[in-house]
């Protein structure tokens, strides 16, 4: 059993820390090796989790093409990336055109290239790769941007309690609603671009072929609720009793035992943790639907065999877990220790 985490390319570490003690090391795609995080690189090191890159092109560079682009986008669009993101279809905003064309006319300042119906796959690989890394840049500026409010507001809390005669100013709490609001907007971008790049992993597609099963987390509210909105047939999985009476043990009978065995560890450690991280897991099915298929439909290839589900054996079914951390933003933890 393999967990996948998705669509982002960096991950609390509490929550990796946690997941990988119960399904072990926790499947983190990055864009490039070049755009990996000191941090991220250090949970890999440790064996918490374990980073896979899609193939590289060696003629071309994730971080070199992305500062082009970045002075392509603040001559065009005032620097602001979060706007440029939104603003195309495809990935990452020039549809499928080749990349070298792509850095060209970023080169030149010219008008956007026509699409390419026929990009070259690596290409489209890339793109997605370029995107990935983008919005990576955009989740650093956006905690920056939470850690520079909460740092005004507690500033603000302190001068009110001094006027006020106070010992004490008022607890500020994190706000984690800028970083999740930013990034619910590139939602569907970002499943996208995940999926096209994941899938063009090696070791992805062994296990696939395979049949390993996968069990595949987010932190994302946004997220599961566009995967609701991709999957109508999506049902969410009751498997923990919370009434006192009946002591809490999971109900997993309904499930999979490659994934009740691991569900119990969880409830049982999620029920011995004291100190207020408190967690819990959304488990949601996708029946009738492949691990290729989900791949597919997320990428936006509905055209492909498998793609809804209809290709796929009665009994298969797809697990997306949704991990609810009290208190925490999905990403945060780790952002704001990069940025700090």
């Amino acid at each position: 059993m393999k967990t996948i985490y998705f669509p982002y390319t960096t991950i609390d570490p509490r929550q990796a820390e946690q997941t990988a003690a119960i399904w072990g090391p926790v499947t983190v795609l990055q864009a490039s090796p070049e755009t990996c995080l000191p941090e991220v690189a250090a949970l890999q090191a440790a064996g918490i989790i374990e980073t896979v890159f899609p193939p590289t092109d060696p003629s071309l560079s994730v971080t070199a093409v992305l500062q082009e682009f970045k002075q392509w986008a603040a001559r065009h669009a005032g620097g602001d990336l979060a706007a440029m993101m939104e603003q195309g279809q495809g990935i990452p905003f020039f549809n499928s055109q080749s990349s070298a064309q792509i850095v060209s006319q970023i080169r030149k300042g010219g008008p956007t290239p026509a699409e390419n119906p026929v990009a070259d796959f690596r290409e489209t690989v890339f793109q997605a790769q370029l995107l990935l890394a983008m919005a990576q840049e955009f989740d650093l500026q956006q905690a920056a941007l939470a850690r520079d409010i909460e740092a005004l507001t507690v500033k603000g809390n302190e001068m009110m309690a001094m006027l006020k005669g106070e010992d004490e100013p008022d607890p500020v709490k994190p706000s984690h609603a800028s970083l999740e609001a930013g990034s619910d907007t590139m939602v569907p971008l970002r499943l996208k671009a995940w999926a096209r790049a994941m899938a063009a992993v090696e070791a992805m597609q062994r296990r696939v072929k395979n049949g390993t099963d996968m069990l595949f987390l987010t932190a994302g509210q946004g997220v599961l609720a566009q995967i609701r909105e991709l999957f109508p047939r999506a049902q969410t999985r009751p498997w923990r009793n919370p009434l006192p009476d009946k002591g809490g043990r999971p109900e997993v009978a309904h499930l999979p035992v490659w994934l009740a065995g691991p569900l119990i560890r969880y409830a049982e450690q999620a029920s011995e943790e004291n100190g207020g991280w408190s967690s819990s897991l959304e488990l949601i099915e996708i029946p009738h639907l492949s691990v290729e298929g989900l791949l597919n439909r997320l990428a936006g290839h509905a055209d492909r065999a498998d793609s809804d589900g209809s290709g796929a054996a009665a009994t298969e079914s797809c697990w997306i877990g949704g991990l609810l951390v009290a208190g925490h933003g999905s990403r945060d933890g780790l952002l704001r220790k990069h940025i700090s």
